[in-house]
């Protein structure tokens, strides 16, 4: 089995957020659709998401989204961090966070 070792540079990924939707288009690839949970969760997310949303907590293990979707992550740790907490991660893949936050979302995040 072959092992994708790829960080993104997250830097470059905030700086041009339209690199964000190629950026789904790789983390979609990644996902192995052959898995009958993965095909499950694939099915589900193609009923129930569209648009661009957020995911929290990826880590290693992002929703699979359909054509329609893409997301932005948001996570405690960068990569770089998560690599270095959970060393048993090193050959996961981890998709990276556009904000590093705890997950509690209050209304400071958000503009109305």
């Amino acid at each position: 089995m072959r092992v994708f070792k790829y960080t993104p540079n997250e830097e470059l990924l905030n700086k041009y957020p339209d690199l964000r939707d190629d950026y789904n288009a790789f983390v979609r690839q990644l996902i192995n659709k052959s898995s009958p949970v993965e095909k499950c969760r694939l099915k589900l997310a193609s009923k129930y998401l569209f648009g661009r949303g957020l995911e929290i907590g990826a880590f290693h293990k992002p929703t699979p989204l359909p054509e329609h979707s893409s997301a932005d992550y948001i996570d405690q740790l960068s990569v770089v961090d998560i690599k270095k907490r959970f060393p048993n991660m090193e050959d996961f893949h981890c998709v990276a966070p556009l904000l590093l936050d705890d997950g509690v979302l209050t209304a400071k995040h958000f503009r109305v």
